[in-house]
């Protein structure tokens, strides 16, 4: 279960290569439609007329947030990302399940570790090389976003998902295109 995140991060990478960031964001937050589709193809669960509604509601809110304006014009990257959004679904849903009978801890400490190794792996396989930081700000960098962003905000999206639904779960994470927008605003527009 934990290799799923190397795609994760490695097919939205391919698909910025040919398609935008604002387009990106937008299919890969899609993830909010495809749980319901995928528990419906896989369990045959429907979503109530509440949470139906809410995706609805969560998908107008993205588009809005993230085309503002701009037209959409179906790139080759669009397919990487498109399939981001579909296997995020799987993987909250699949995490629902695990995290029925098992830790959540253990749960989100062996999804750090497979990701780590097949990705550790794919570096090795296509540079043959395994770079390493030369300064003190990319360690930092390196750790922060290893540590913080990823190993703490997978355990602790474990945590969270033995406690609500997959369908909540996907409603959600519709929310990261606000906080993309909020935190780049944050950041990048007020330093």
């Amino acid at each position: 279960m934990g290799s799923n995140f190397d795609w994760g991060f490695l097919f939205p990478l391919i698909g910025l290569q040919t398609t935008s960031p604002s387009q990106a964001g937008f299919l890969i937050s899609l993830t909010t439609i495809f749980v319901p589709i995928e528990l419906w193809l896989f369990k045959r669960q429907r979503p109530t007329t509440w949470q139906f509604l809410s995706i609805t509601i969560s998908l107008l809110g993205i588009f809005f947030l993230k085309m503002h304006g701009s037209s959409i014009n179906f790139q080759f990257g669009d397919l990487w990302c498109l399939a981001t959004g579909a296997l995020y679904a799987g993987h909250i849903i699949l995490t629902a399940e695990f995290t029925r009978s098992d830790s959540p801890l253990q749960i989100g400490i062996w999804q750090i570790i497979s990701a780590s190794f097949f990705a550790t792996s794919a570096v090795v396989l296509i540079n043959h090389q395994f770079p390493l930081p030369t300064d003190y700000t990319t360690w930092g960098s390196v750790l922060g976003l290893g540590v913080l962003c990823t190993a703490v905000g997978f355990i602790l999206h474990s945590f969270a998902q033995k406690h609500t639904t997959p369908l909540d779960m996907g409603l959600i994470f519709s929310l990261e295109p606000l906080f993309s927008a909020c935190f780049s605003w944050l950041f990048l527009e007020n330093c």
